[in-house]
Parts: C-alpha cells; sequence; structure tokens
C-alpha cells in the first residue's frame, strides 16, 4: 500500500518537473534578453522544451492506471483532431501542448495552479526588475506615434501585463473565499503601475473588474448558494461555442461602414479590421493551413510595409484560421468540459475563471498558451481514472 502511495507521487514529480521546465523556457522566450540574442538562445530554449516534453510522455507511459473508457474515447478523438490539424498547419506546438495535457490527467489541479503562480509572479517581478536597473532592455514602444509604452524587460508591451492577468487568475483560483479587499487593493496598484507604463487597456480595465467582483464574492461567503443558482442555469454551458462564434462572425462580417461596429473596432485597436482582412486573405479550412503570423516585438517595432503584419490576436479566429474549424470546436468542447466539472463540483469561482477567460480570448490569442494561461491543464485534470 504505501509503495503504491510512492509510485502515483513519483509520477506527480515527473509532471512538476517537466512543467518548471517548459514554463520556464516559454516565458525566457517572452523576454528582451531572448529576442535580442534570438540566434544564440533559441536552440537551447528548444531542446529544454523537449526534454520537457519527454518527461512528460514519461509521466504518462509510467501511470498504472486506466483511464475510463468514454473518457479515453474522447481523448483519443481529441488526439485525432490535433493531430491531423498540426500536420495540415505544419505547426506541432499544439500536438506537443496535447502531451502535456495528458500527462495533467489526475494530477491535483490545485498544485498544478500553485506551481504556476509561482513561477509566473517570480518571471515578472525578476524581469520587470532587472529591466528597470537596466540589466534587460526596458524598450520603449510608440515612439512614432506619441503612445509611448514600456516593454519592462518583455519583447512586446503588452506580455508583462497579460502574464499579470493571468497570475491574478492563478491567485484567484488558490485563495477563492479567502480573497479580500485588501489582496484586490494590493493588486490593483500594481495593476495600475502595470497600466501606465504599458497602456494595456483591456487587461487593465478587465483585471480590474475581476478583482472587484471576486473581493465582493470573497465577502458574501455565498458560494455554495451561487454554485446552486448556476447550476439551473444550463446556459453557461453554451458560453464556449457563443463567445467562438461572436469572434468568428464579427470579424467575417465586420464593415466600416457599419457605424457600431467601426465603434468597436476602435475600442479594440483594429482588431475586428485585422480579422476580416485575415479571413479575406486565408480563408477557413476544416483541418487547418500554414500561416506565419507577422506581428511587433522588439526586433520589429513598428512595419514601413503594413501588409507584412498579418496577426490575428483573438484566440478564436486565430486558432480557426491556423489550426481549422475542427479544432476550435474542439478546444471550445474542451472548455465546455472544464465548465460543466465546476458547476458539477460546485465551483463557482472555477466557473467564473472560466468565462473571463473566454471572454478576454476575443482579442487576446492565449485561450490555449499554457505557459500563460493554465486552466486547460485543470480541465484535464479533472479526467477521472477507473480502478484496476
Amino acid at each position: 500500500m504505501l509503495e503504491h502511495k510512492y509510485y502515483l507521487k513519483r509520477q506527480d514529480v515527473l509532471f512538476y518537473f517537466a512543467w518548471i521546465l517548459f514554463l520556464g523556457s516559454v516565458l525566457f522566450e517572452q523576454t528582451a534578453l531572448f529576442l535580442t540574442h534570438q540566434n544564440a538562445l533559441v536552440l537551447l530554449t528548444k531542446e529544454i522544451r523537449y526534454f520537457a516534453y519527454l518527461v512528460f510522455g514519461l509521466k504518462i507511459f509510467y501511470s498504472t492506471q486506466i483511464i475510463k473508457k468514454r473518457s479515453l474515447a474522447l481523448i483519443l478523438y481529441v488526439l485525432f483532431v490535433f493531430a491531423i490539424s498540426c500536420i495540415a498547419s505544419t505547426n506541432r506546438t499544439m500536438l506537443l501542448y496535447f502531451i502535456i495535457l495528458l500527462a495533467a490527467v489526475q494530477v491535483e489541479s490545485k498544485k498544478i495552479i500553485k506551481l504556476t503562480v509561482w513561477i509566473q509572479g517570480i518571471a515578472l517581478a525578476v524581469v520587470i526588475g532587472l529591466s528597470q536597473i537596466g540589466i534587460l532592455e526596458d524598450y520603449v514602444f510608440g515612439k512614432e506615434t506619441g503612445r509611448l509604452r514600456h516593454g519592462l524587460g518583455f519583447s512586446w508591451t503588452t506580455t508583462g501585463a497579460i502574464l499579470y492577468f493571468y497570475f491574478l487568475l492563478g491567485y484567484i483560483f488558490l485563495k477563492k473565499e479567502k480573497f479580500n479587499f485588501i489582496q484586490a487593493f494590493i493588486l490593483e496598484i500594481i495593476n495600475i503601475v502595470l497600466f501606465v507604463l504599458t497602456n494595456s487597456r483591456m487587461s487593465f480595465a478587465l483585471s480590474s473588474l475581476f478583482l472587484l467582483y471576486f473581493a465582493l464574492k470573497g465577502t458574501r461567503h455565498k458560494n455554495s448558494e451561487d454554485t446552486k443558482h448556476l447550476k439551473r442555469e444550463k446556459i453557461w454551458l453554451l458560453a464556449p461555442i457563443l463567445f467562438c462564434l461572436l469572434a468568428i462572425l464579427s470579424a467575417k462580417y465586420y464593415t466600416p461602414a457599419n457605424p457600431f461596429l467601426k465603434g468597436i473596432n476602435k475600442i479594440v485597436s483594429n482588431r475586428l479590421q485585422l480579422g476580416y482582412d485575415a479571413i479575406q486573405r486565408y480563408g477557413f479550412t476544416l483541418f487547418g493551413q500554414q500561416i506565419k503570423w507577422v506581428g511587433f516585438d522588439i526586433n520589429k517595432p513598428s512595419l514601413n510595409e503594413i501588409h507584412l503584419y498579418n496577426y490575428v490576436d483573438s484566440s478564436y479566429l486565430q486558432i480557426a484560421l491556423e489550426y481549422g474549424l475542427l479544432f476550435v470546436i474542439v478546444v471550445a468542447g474542451i472548455y465546455t468540459y472544464g465548465i460543466y466539472e465546476s458547476i458539477k463540483d460546485h465551483d463557482s469561482y472555477l466557473l467564473a475563471i472560466y468565462l473571463i477567460i473566454l471572454f478576454f480570448s476575443l482579442v487576446e490569442p492565449r485561450l490555449m498558451n499554457l505557459a500563460f494561461n493554465p486552466f486547460p491543464l485543470v480541465i484535464f485534470s479533472n479526467i477521472k481514472y477507473r480502478k484496476n
């Protein structure tokens, strides 16, 4: 019996070790140091990540438990869609991410998020701190437009603010009812400082709103009552597909002749127009296509030929264009399962976090970026094994 417990613990240790390697290498690639020395460092970070994938694979291989047949069938279907979409797009990132997702099965979600919050928090503090003492470059973007935005040691100005956004969600997931106004106040001060320096409006506004919401929620101590109400509201299960449709259709049918859509496009920094242009250029496929996304960073702070810029910020639209319509439907299905489990487990905090991420992903591309957003791992960690 003791040996069995030790064996299971060893599998978790394999996952945590690989997760530290993966998360550290990906976050390092977001820094100014990596971008300015990319030729020398790209091989190193890739090798670290591939070693991490190997360890994730060992965690899966050495597991002695057997997944329920129903869950196994769904996993195999997801694997098929991930594989065929990665082949069509010639981008294997999501297939490698599937290894991480599968390795997260039956690993305690709270421990995954706790480790992630620590790594993300340390990364934010170290990178921003080094940028302010001159070791890392604090590149100032927007000099040509007058909208000055600091990179704070990251490769792009919004990177630090968005990483902080997901750090906050992870922190609240861990605290839940213990999250209060004092914590919210301190975290909001940091949020304001990041906004002043980076002018990252969407992440700032949404972070401020959910900090207030969760602080109020913590004072009510009605988590179970809220969840019972939410359990009756099956409409939440439709949220992933509705957000997906909203993102795709609003870009597809965007026209500056419509005053309402033109106003929305201005609010979201021309994202509807860029989405419309991408749809016109690439079109939708069932299984995906090869697309090289070109955006801004320290090496390309602006583009003289604006037609070279093709980056789409909406997670749903980017996934649908590159990996295909079938893939984006599967991603929506994964989040639907997460919402279903959070309602079934009476976890209104996790449900709210899923909804916030889904909403944020309308204008940001990290719905399935595990280094920033670890909550897909939480979804897979809830997949059940059957007893031998």
